[in-house]
Formats: C-alpha cells, sequence, structure tokens
C-alpha cells in the first residue's frame, strides 16, 4: 500500500489516490489528499465521514469566511457572494450536533456572524468580529485548523483592512479605534507611517509617553517648534533650546530670492528667544550664556543694520561656542555651508548698494579662493578677480583679465611678473604705438609724443634683455671675469686679452694659439672657448664627484646614526639626481671614475626601493614621505630603478617582474618610452605581460605598441586588467621558486595582492581598504579616480570576482600554514631579516580580514587561523582580541578597532554610494567623488583622532545608508558565528531579521540595493531553517518535555520558510514580497527573547548528539 500511494504521489496523480483511499475507506488518508489539493469542502466531508465532527463544522464554518472577503489587494466593503453560503452553515450547524452542545453554541453563533442578514456593515468588520470570536470560544485540542499564531495574524490583517476601509473614507477616528487594536506597537507605527499619518501617529506617540520617537515625526513633518517641545518633554533641554534658536534664526531671513535686507516680522519672536533662555537654564552655566548671546544676536531690538550680517553673526557665534555632541542639530559641514551661503548673500547686497570695499570684506572670508573667483566672475566683477588673482601670485591669471578689461600697461607689468618678458615687450610696444598714433584724419607723421613714452620703450628694452640670447649675458661676464680674460673687438674678430696669462688653464693651451704684443698675451675666440670649456668640464667633473661622494658619505652617516627615513631618503634622490648629471653630461668625460658614478646609482635606487616599498606599513605612513614620492627627483629615480631591473638581455627573473610591477603601481605616470620599455622586456613571461598591456592601456588609452592596439571598451578593460592581474600574481605564487634565480620576495608579493584586492573590489561602488594601501592606491592614480562604469550585480562579474577573492583567500591561508616554507622563501629574499617574520604574518591577516569584509565570505579560514597559537604568539595581543569581538557587533567595527591598535586604519572610500548616515569611530571616509586635491584628501588620512571631517557625518540611532550594509553585514556576521564559532551557531542571526524589521523601503537605490542582496539573506535564512529543522527532530526523538516551546519553534520555521520564498524577488512581485517581507521579519523578531535561550540550547545539544 505504501508503495502505492509513493508512486502515485510522485506521479502527482492526486485524484487516483483519493478515490483509492475512499475505496478503502481510509477517509482521513483522504483527508489529507484534499488538504494537499486544497479543496476544504471536500477535506470537510472526508472528515466527517471518518468520524471527527468538530473538525469538519470548523472547515465549513472556515471555508465560508475565506471566500466571503474580497482579495488582499481590494478595497471593497460589500461581501463576495457565495453560492449555497446558507446551505453550508446549516450544515455546518447539523454536523456540530454530533458533537457537544457548546460547540453546537460557538458553531451557531460563528454561523449568525457570517449569515447574509447579518451583514449590513463593511464586510471587514464580520471578518474581525468573527476571528475575535473564534479566538475566545473555538476548541483548542482539533487538528487541521489554523493554530493560534496564525489566527492572530489574520486578525491583524483585518484589522489593518478595517484601517484602510476608514482611512479610504477620510474617517481618522474610527481608522485609529481599529489601528489602536493592532498587536504591536511597531505594527501601529509601520501602517501609520506607510499611510503617511504622521498626526495621528504622532498623537499616539505622545499617548504611550515616547517623546523622542514623537519628536522623530514632528522632524518628518518638518514643524522644528514642536520637535522642540516634544524633545523639552524627554528631557534633552540643549536640543530643545536649540531647536528654538534654529528656528527664530531660519524664519528671521527673507526667501533667497529676496534682495530684502530687513528681517521678516513674525509674532512671538520675543517670546519664542525667552523660552529658549529659560529652557537652557536647565543646562550649565556655559551653555546658558552661549543661548543668551545667540538670543541677543537674532531679537528685534539689536537688529540695527542688514539682517544677512545678523545671520552671519549667528552662525559665526554657532561655529564656535555651540557643543558639538548634540543630536538633532545642524552638523560642522552643514554650518559651514549655511555660512558660506550667509557671506556670499552680505556680499551680493553691499554690492547691489556699489559699495564694493565692504562687499570684498565678505568675500575675503569664503572658504575658498574657488568660491571667491565664481563669485565675483558671476556678478561679473572683473577688477576684484585681478585684484585678487595678483594677491595670490596667479599673474598669468591676472594678466588675461587685465586684457580682457584693456588694461594694457597692467597686462604688461602681470606678464613681467610672470617672466613671460617677450610677451610683456610686446604688450608695451603695442600700448606705445597706439598712444603715439595721431587722431584719425591727420597725416599720422611724426608720431606723437605723450607722457613716459621714453620710459616705456626703456621698459620694453629692458624686457628684451631678459629674454632670449641676451638672458645669458650675466653669465658670460662671469666666465671672462673668472677666466680673467677681457673681451676686445679687433677690426675684424673678436679677441680675449689675458690678464693672467700665468693662470692655470692657460699650462692646458696649446701655445701655438696665443700670441703676444709686449705684455699682453691674447687668444683668439675660437681656441678661448674650446679651453675654457676644457677648463670648466673638468672643474664640474671634479666638484661633482666631491659632491657625490660627500653624498655617499652622508646617507652611510644617516644609516649609523639613525636618522629619519626621510632624510636617508632625500640624501639618495640627491645622490641620484648628481650620478645622473654625470653621467648623461655629454660634456663630461666620466670613463676613469664611471665605478663610482655607477655604484651611486645601484645604491640610490636598491635602497630608494627599500625605503619606498618597506613590508612594515608604518614606515610608509610618513606624511613627509608622502610628498617626497610626489616630487620630481623621486619620479626620475624610480624610472631609473625600473631601467636597471628591465635592462637585463636574458628574460627577467620574477624578482626583477615583481620589482618592476610594484613600482608601476606606487608611482604616478612614467613616460610612454618607459611603458614600452617595460612591456617589451616582459616578453619572457605572458601572464605579467598581458597585465602591464591592460594597465598601460588604462593609464595611455591611445597607446600603442606596434600595431597593437586596445578593440574594446574601457568597462571592459577594468574587467580584462582586474583577471590579467590575478592570472598573473597566480602564476607567480605556484612558480617552482626553489629553482628560480631571484624569486619574487614575500614584501613585494604581499604587496601585489593587496593591489589586485582594491582592484577586485573597485565595481562594487565602495572598498574597505587600510590607510597605508589607500595612499598607494591613490598615489598610482595620481589622487583621482573614477567610479567603475559596470555594476557589480552583473552575475558574471560576480562569478569571476568570487574567484578571486576565494584564490587571494587561500593563498593567504598557505602562506601562514605552511611556516617551514615561508620562512625558507624569507631566507632567499635579500632583504630577509629575523623581525620580518612577525611583520608578515600581521600583514597577512590584515589582507584576509579586508578580503572577508569585501567579499562576505572565507571567514572560516580568518578565524581558524586566529584560533591557532604559533600565529596570534607573532600577532599584537591588542590587535587579536578587538579583531575577535567581532562575535559581538558587527565585523566592521571590529575589524576598524583592530586595525586602529596597530597605526594602520581602516579606510572606507566611497565610488558613488552615499556615506552620509554611516558611522565607525575607528574608521576613516573618503570620497572620491568630490573631486578634491592631494592635500585635501591627505589631510583627511592624516586628521587627529576624534576630528570629524566633511567627508562624512552620522547618526548611529539612524543605522546605515546603504541597504548593502544592514542586510549583507547582518548575513556577514552570522556567517562569522557559523563559521568560526560552531558553539554559538544562532548567535548573529536575529541580526538579519532586525535589519530586514527595520529597513525602510523607499523609491530608488535603497530598493535596487536590496534586490542586490537579496540572494545573500535568502542563503543564510535557508541556513537557518534547516539547522533549527534538524535540532527541532533530534529534540522530538529524545522526547523532550517543553511542548510549548517547541510549538513556537515549529511556527518560526513555517515563517523562515514563508521569508525564504519571499526573498525570490524580481521587478514584477517586488511591492507584494517587500510587505509579506517585512511582516514576516517583525514576527520572527519578536519571537527572539523567548526563543534564542531556548534554540542555544537545542543547537549545542544536537552538536553533542552529532558528534556521539
Amino acid at each position: 500500500m505504501d508503495s502505492i500511494r509513493s508512486f502515485l504521489k510522485d506521479l502527482n496523480c492526486l485524484d487516483e489516490l483519493l478515490l483509492m483511499e475512499k475505496e478503502r475507506g481510509n477517509f482521513l488518508e483522504a483527508a489529507d489528499i484534499a488538504k494537499l489539493k486544497k479543496d476544504l469542502l471536500l477535506e470537510a466531508d472526508l472528515v466527517e465521514k471518518a468520524g471527527y465532527f468538530r473538525e469538519a463544522s470548523m472547515l465549513i464554518l472556515w471555508y465560508v469566511f475565506s471566500n466571503s472577503l474580497h482579495p488582499l489587494s481590494s478595497k471593497c466593503w460589500p461581501p463576495k457572494w457565495l453560492t449555497q453560503k446558507d446551505k453550508l452553515l446549516t450544515k455546518a450547524k447539523s454536523t456540530a450536533k454530533n458533537h457537544s452542545d457548546p460547540f453546537y453554541d460557538f458553531v451557531c453563533k460563528e454561523a449568525e456572524i457570517l449569515s447574509e442578514e447579518k451583514i449590513n456593515g463593511n464586510v471587514f468588520e464580520m471578518g474581525l468580529q468573527f476571528i475575535q470570536f473564534w479566538k475566545q470560544k473555538a476548541p483548542t485540542g482539533v487538528g487541521r485548523i489554523k493554530r493560534g499564531y496564525e489566527i492572530d495574524k489574520i486578525e491583524q490583517d483585518m484589522l489593518e483592512r478595517c484601517a484602510h476601509h476608514y482611512h479610504d473614507l477620510k474617517d481618522n477616528r474610527t481608522m485609529m479605534r481599529y489601528v489602536k487594536a493592532f498587536h504591536s506597537r511597531d505594527l501601529i507605527r509601520s501602517f501609520l507611517k506607510n499611510l503617511n499619518c504622521l498626526d495621528e501617529l504622532l498623537s499616539i506617540e505622545k499617548e504611550w509617553g515616547n517623546f523622542l520617537e514623537a519628536a522623530d515625526i514632528a522632524k518628518l513633518k518638518k514643524d522644528l517648534l514642536l520637535e522642540s517641545d516634544l524633545v523639552e518633554k524627554a528631557g534633552y533641554f540643549r536640543e530643545a533650546s536649540m531647536l528654538i534658536l534654529w528656528y527664530v534664526f531660519s524664519n528671521s531671513l527673507p526667501p533667497l530670492s529676496s534682495k530684502c535686507r530687513f528681517p521678516k516680522q513674525y509674532t512671538q519672536k520675543d517670546e519664542l528667544l525667552t523660552k529658549a533662555i529659560s529652557i537652557a537654564k536647565n543646562d550649565s552655566d556655559t551653555f546658558y550664556d552661549f543661548v543668551s548671546k545667540e538670543a541677543e544676536i537674532l531679537s528685534e531690538k539689536n537688529i540695527n543694520g542688514n539682517v544677512f550680517e545678523m545671520g552671519l553673526k549667528f552662525i559665526q557665534l554657532w561655529k564656535q561656542k555651540a557643543p558639538t555632541d548634540v543630536g538633532r542639530v545642524k552638523r560642522g559641514y552643514e554650518i559651514d555651508k549655511i555660512e558660506q551661503h550667509m557671506l556670499e548673500r552680505c556680499a551680493r547686497h553691499y554690492h547691489d548698494l556699489k559699495d564694493n570695499r565692504t562687499m570684498m570684506k565678505y568675500i575675503r572670508d569664503f572658504h575658498s579662493s574657488n568660491l571667491m573667483r565664481t563669485f565675483l566672475m558671476s556678478l561679473n566683477c572683473l577688477d576684484e578677480v585681478l585684484l585678487l588673482e595678483e594677491e595670490w601670485g596667479n599673474f598669468l591669471q591676472a594678466a588675461k583679465i587685465a586684457k580682457q578689461k584693456g588694461y594694457l600697461l597692467r597686462e604688461a607689468g602681470l606678464l613681467e611678473k610672470a617672466g613671460h618678458f617677450d610677451e610683456a615687450c610686446m604688450v608695451l610696444l603695442l600700448y606705445v604705438f597706439a598712444s603715439s598714433l595721431w587722431v584719425s584724419g591727420s597725416q599720422g607723421w611724426p608720431l606723437k609724443k605723450f607722457n613716459q613714452k621714453e620710459e616705456l620703450l626703456t621698459m620694453a628694452k629692458s624686457c628684451i634683455g631678459t629674454s632670449g640670447v641676451s638672458k645669458y649675458g650675466c653669465y658670460e661676464e662671469f666666465c671672462l671675469n673668472f677666466m680673467g680674460v677681457r673681451q676686445h673687438d679687433g677690426n675684424k674678430n673678436t679677441i680675449y686679452l689675458l690678464l693672467y696669462s700665468d693662470a692655470i688653464w692657460v699650462r692646458e693651451v696649446d701655445y701655438r694659439s696665443l700670441w703676444g704684443k709686449g705684455n699682453l698675451v691674447s687668444i683668439d675666440a675660437h681656441n678661448f672657448v674650446s679651453a675654457a670649456l676644457s677648463y670648466w668640464c673638468s672643474e664640474l667633473l671634479s666638484v661633482g664627484l666631491k659632491v657625490l661622494e660627500t653624498l655617499n658619505t652622508l646617507y652611510d652617516y644617516s644609516l649609523r646614526n639613525c636618522f629619519s627615513l626621510f632624510q636617508q631618503t632625500v640624501s639618495l634622490l640627491h645622490i641620484c639626481e648628481v650620478a645622473k648629471f654625470l653621467q648623461e653630461n655629454k660634456f663630461l668625460n666620466c670613463r676613469h671614475n664611471g665605478e663610482l658614478v655607477q655604484k651611486s646609482l645601484e645604491l640610490a635606487s636598491r635602497c630608494h626601493f627599500g625605503n619606498v616599498f618597506p613590508l612594515d606599513w608604518r614606515k610608509s605612513l610618513i606624511e613627509s614621505m608622502i610628498f617626497l614620492r610626489g616630487s620630481k627627483l623621486s619620479s626620475n629615480l624610480v624610472s631609473e630603478a625600473i631601467s636597471r631591473n628591465i635592462s637585463s638581455k636574458s628574460p627577467l627573473t620574477y624578482g626583477q617582474v615583481g620589482r618592476v610591477v610594484m613600482m608601476i603601481l606606487g608611482s604616478g605616470k612614467l613616460s610612454n618610452e618607459l611603458y614600452e620599455r617595460i612591456v617589451r622586456s616582459f616578453d619572457g613571461n605572458l601572464q605579467w605581460r598581458a597585465f602591464t598591456e591592460e594597465i598601460v592601456w588604462n593609464i595611455v588609452p591611445d597607446f600603442k605598441l606596434g600595431s597593437a592596439t586596445r578593440n574594446f571598451s574601457n568597462a571592459s578593460g577594468e574587467v580584462s586588467l582586474v583577471c590579467r592581474f590575478h592570472e598573473a600574481v597566480e602564476d607567480t605564487y605556484y612558480a617552482n621558486w626553489r629553482t628560480e634565480q631571484d624569486y619574487i620576495s614575500p614584501a613585494c608579493f604581499l604587496y601585489l595582492v593587496e593591489r589586485l584586492l582594491i582592484l577586485a573590489s573597485y565595481f562594487q561602488g565602495y572598498i574597505f581598504t587600510t590607510k597605508s594601501s589607500v595612499v598607494e592606491w591613490l598615489i598610482f592614480q595620481e589622487w583621482s579616480i573614477n567610479p567603475s562604469t559596470i555594476s557589480i550585480n552583473d552575475t558574471e562579474l560576480s562569478v569571476i570576482l568570487g574567484k578571486i577573492h576565494n584564490s587571494m583567500a587561500c593563498i593567504v591561508q598557505e602562506l601562514l600554514l605552511n611556516k617551514d616554507d615561508t620562512m625558507e622563501w624569507f631566507e632567499t629574499s635579500k632583504n630577509s631579516s629575523d623581525d620580518y617574520y612577525p611583520v608578515l604574518v600581521l600583514r597577512s591577516i590584515v589582507l584576509l580580514s579586508l578580503i572577508c569584509v569585501n567579499s562576505g565570505k572565507h571567514f572560516d579560514k580568518l578565524f581558524y587561523l586566529l584560533g591557532r597559537s604559533d600565529i596570534t604568539s607573532v600577532l599584537p595581543c591588542e590587535f587579536c582580541e578587538a579583531l575577535l569581538r567581532a562575535r559581538k557587533c558587527y565585523f566592521i567595527y571590529a575589524l576598524a578597532d583592530a586595525l586602529g591598535k596597530i597605526e594602520n586604519p581602516l579606510v572606507l572610500v566611497s565610488l558613488g554610494y552615499n556615506f552620509s548616515n554611516f558611522l565607525c569611530p575607528d574608521a576613516i571616509f573618503i570620497n572620491m567623488e568630490a573631486n578634491r586635491c592631494s592635500e585635501e584628501i591627505l589631510r583627511e588620512l592624516f586628521q587627529e583622532k576624534g576630528v570629524t571631517t566633511h567627508s562624512r557625518s552620522g547618526n548611529p540611532e539612524k543605522g546605515f545608508d546603504l541597504p548593502l550594509f544592514n542586510f549583507a553585514h547582518a548575513a556577514l556576521n552570522t556567517q562569522i558565528c557559523n563559521e568560526a564559532y560552531p558553539g554559538k551557531k544562532c548567535g548573529h542571526f536575529w541580526e538579519i531579521f532586525y535589519a530586514l524589521e527595520t529597513f525602510e523601503f523607499r523609491k530608488g537605490g535603497d530598493i535596487m540595493g536590496f534586490m542586490s542582496v537579496a540572494s545573500i539573506i535568502k542563503v543564510e535564512v535557508e541556513k537557518i531553517f534547516q539547522l533549527s529543522s534538524a535540532a527541532v527532530a533530534s529534540c522530538q526523538e529524545n522526547s523532550y518535555q517543553n511542548d510549548n516551546l517547541l510549538v513556537e519553534v515549529k511556527s518560526m520555521l513555517a515563517e523562515l520558510k514563508l521569508l525564504s520564498f519571499a526573498l525570490d524577488i524580481s521587478e514584477r512581485t517586488l511591492e507584494d514580497n517587500i510587505s509579506t517581507i517585512g511582516k514576516l521579519s517583525k514576527s520572527l523578531q519578536f519571537r527572539r527573547p523567548r526563543l534564542e535561550p531556548f534554540l542555544d540550547r537545542l543547537f549545542l545539544q544536537n552538536e553533542k548528539d552529532t558528534a556521539i
């Protein structure tokens, strides 16, 4: 029989199976099949035949109830017309007679509620009445009928539909009667927010005494006074007082389009200011003084001038004295924007009054020179712009403005200050020529004379003398004086008289080229030039070699006395500069001293490489070193080091290739000629050649190598670059390094993997990295990064990046687990040291942590390594302790804290995402969309601890603005818990439900972000379901005694299954699914206090049983 059932079920032949069960008298089994077919009436009929009258009667009632309602999306209130309703209700009552009298009375009452005659109002009210009576009187031990938690959900649904109905009728008073009967306050809040019934929600929050929540609603309504009143009731006096001040300030200003300088008049201004002062008395004396001064500025009697000046004084005092730890009030960067706005309005006001002097007083306080320039240009105040440009030393820009205004003499003077003497001369001559012409109609000759004409011509001549060939005149005069000769113009040729005929340089001259006349000895120009050149070159070479020797000695001294890395590197740069000059100067002959020059260049390139790319990042995170790397001298030395590595005629070793790629990725743009030489030198290593071609094409899009050109889009190039980089790194790692001569060093290899991680994370719109890595990346990008044109949501790209992240994680894990091989690798590198291994381990753990946080995976590898004593013993204790706190908080917070302990802070780089509401005190935020200069970025990277920049701000109570943070990182922490702490499997999965419950689904980017991570959440929900099912099954086998908790766990399992179905999101079903997801998440979160301890015990016991 069982085999027949199994066969028919597999074929989905339910009708045939049902008929067979009926024929054999198995009515309960037949009823189960009817339930699968969702045929309630057939199920009731079969249950009745099996003798279960209560179940049969209640199933009929439920059938009538469910079919009397309209679909969920319908707003119709009349009930659906159900044929044979009265007949079915009569049958339910007759069936109930076969049971007890109380049950019969219950069925009769429910039938009366459902009958057509009684439905004279809202059908949802009928449904609500039916459900509420069912909850009170229906027997609880009846199978096949809705459970208690399902009845609660249906009752909630009925309440919501009744409330919706009266909301549509604009009867909010009746609507609130049903809303107040909702099952939880969160449901009430969600319902009223969705309907935008903010007044009702505010009123009910006040009834509950939740003044802060009510203040949040007042903020949504943009009612500052109401918000202030509610905040005061909550005991937050500073916020209340400052909100009133801000209300008075904002309402005192005329509209933006208005040019009126007088304040807006409105009642209660003085009354409000008095109230702000009285509230401030409840706080400190300092705060009271601040509020009193601000109120005095805003008071009517003190506004005796421009209202914008009043506003500016208010804002400037606010910036200086306002407490910074106050919520609900404008942040620092907002105050800066408002201050700039007030300065502009003040300046515009005085411009309208033709008072440019006062206008410039305000303009000089603008927050940047660009703002000053743009504002003045918008007002066409070119004279003022010219004045500022000249003050700032921008003489060329000032000259252009002078030309535009027709100020020729001013233009000439500015060009001369800028060093453009030829242009200054031409402008002066043009002015003199134009001023010398007679008026129209005259003969035009002789030229007109005017004051300063001769003076201007003299100035033009001086400009000519300062440029062209004559600019070397001072050197000619110096040379003649130094050599002891005097120029003499003869009849035909110029000769030079020797004032000191026994000078040293004269001894080297062929005596036949000299001739004397009395005591005078002379030499012709050709022989003098040759002799002078020979002497100067010998002197220059001699002095140059002495300077080079001195610099080498100075560098050795700096090493022995432990000078700073910056001072050592400066010496190396000067060594390279002098050596290159001696080597490349065509007039100098270094054949006899070439060894010193070559050794100096080799020393400079080798040691500079070690200083710029140390294994210990703390040495590279020195501000002076970062600025030094941007200098032309450093760029020249990098080019020299690259040239030395690629100059070999034999195929390049892995060590040479690694160093060259490292220098490319750690420097700004190099010359096209050098790029071409690099690509050609990599012919012996196809993987690295392919990568260098890609990276050169990314830097120089129109770069050509022979006939090879790029034939695909920039977007494809970005992906191709990452893939080629990954292939090259893998090829290098898996090469047989024991047989390789000059294999890549561990420091170099880790550097390349770190850069690969940044490139692989580039497509998601933001990157988690460290301060040292982001500095390297920005140096390579020359402090300007454009967001990717490809989305991480691309399935094919996600697969590629997943493989790359997995490969990097495996490489780092293998590197740390195979300690003997790693130590042997260290010993083969030229710069090995006993102190290097702990630094390598620390750097590898940091790299693996960044792989985890950027990919959302591989936490099992990380925490397995952190569980090994041979690894943690060489790591800083504070770092380990901070990182292991991930079990109690978001992993990002733990990682940021850990990286702060080792002086290499976590950096979050935004390439398009909005981080305005994400706050992590230990992380640095860099927004690359702001198009800021390198100085501003470095200022943020090296800001003092506790200083907040304009890059971001946030309120931790509001959560994250990125949906990926709310969802993916909730799942991410669950994964950490599951992989790294198997003893507490359910420790973090509640965070997923909390994230889903608190997420506000708005239009646009948030919903799309949610869709992009829905699959991640679905995987975690299914894991929770499987884990919980296994634990419950084990409990049932062991006859667990607490049936109530087991029943609730089973209810939770049903909700988890529904949540998994709802997370199959497509745009078509998005709205319906999101509503379901929100409700299920709230219900699951509601169960947490009762089920979390119980589930912990279940999972632990299940693991013990499995181990046995």
